[in-house]
């Protein structure tokens, strides 16, 4: 699963801007507060974990759009990007998968704020189980 800080209702931080401090949790790159740092305009380079990546750690999205797979319950598309939905407003009768919320149009839900500073950021697997 995704490492990276999620939003009290499931949602990914992410970023397109380059954080000032970069660290990597399974080849993705993050800012330090725990901010995906990704591009919806850039291909594909390399796959690391299941995920699409750039070589500078950033992860492939795609907002929108059709998917054509799931791996490890995620939406992806036939490129290997990440489906997301991007500041959608989430229902709390969607599913978590691996402590990402997925909504009913089959993308993740992200949001592009900066996210609180926290001690650590979540692993996938201690969120989004009641």
């Amino acid at each position: 699963m995704l490492a990276g800080q999620r939003s009290p209702n499931g949602s990914l931080y992410i970023t397109e801007t380059p954080p000032l401090g970069i660290t990597f949790n399974g080849g993705v790159a993050m800012s330090e507060l725990g901010a995906l740092f990704v591009t919806s305009t850039l291909p594909v380079q390399v796959f690391e974990n299941g995920f699409g990546l750039r070589h500078d750690g950033r992860l492939c999205v795609a907002y929108g759009g059709p998917i054509d797979k799931f791996e490890m319950g995620l939406p992806f598309t036939n490129d290997g990007r990440l489906v997301c939905q991007l500041n959608q407003a989430v229902q709390p009768s969607d599913p978590f998968v691996g402590g990402i919320r997925v909504g009913p149009l089959g993308g993740v839900y992200a949001i592009d704020l900066t996210p609180p500073a926290v001690s650590a950021y979540s692993t996938g697997f201690n969120q989004g189980f009641a």
